[in-house]
């Protein structure tokens, strides 16, 4: 019993390629909520407020060195504002201080436009078409974006909102 595609052939010259149409979900995606599960966090209201009240300027930078807790301050600060942001909310480990090698901006491009519903066969391989295609999928959209243990400002700037006129 065969399931799936299947090549009956007596002999095959070269390399054998079998493309199966894209899977069809029932209907639109849903917003994408890509938080962690809400831990506990204690002492850190003056930092929840400061992120509030920078809240106004389209960018926050929590910045600090690693096992402060800067995650779980803005998971959790994500979490109380979620609401807010009708269109989703995004998030990329960037692993800046993690073993191995940190993520690329690339990377974190394709997660966010394949959980925007991009399909991947028109995502473009070259950074610059990438970053374009993301902020165009991302205009007129209220959406909370986390990008997370960054290293450098170059894994950030891509995913990062243009600035207002």
């Amino acid at each position: 019993m065969v399931q799936g595609p299947s090549v009956q052939a007596r002999q095959i010259c070269g390399d054998v390629h079998i493309h199966q149409p894209p899977v069809q979900l029932p209907g639109p995606l849903p917003p994408p909520c890509q938080l962690p599960p809400l831990g506990l966090l204690l002492g850190r209201d003056a930092d929840l407020q400061a992120m509030d009240a920078a809240r106004g300027s389209r960018l926050i930078v929590v910045c600090g060195p690693p096992g402060v807790g800067k995650t779980a301050l803005t998971v959790s600060w994500a979490h109380a504002v979620r609401a807010g942001f009708t269109d989703g909310v995004l998030l990329a480990d960037l692993r800046g201080h993690a073993p191995g090698a940190p993520a690329t901006p690339g990377e974190a491009l394709g997660r966010f436009l394949r959980a925007l519903g991009v399909d991947t066969r028109h995502m473009p391989g070259d950074l610059a078409e990438l970053t374009g295609l993301y902020r165009s999928a991302m205009i007129d959209r209220r959406m909370l974006v986390v990008l997370d243990d960054a290293r450098t400002a170059a894994q950030v700037s891509p995913a990062a909102p243009p600035v207002a006129a």
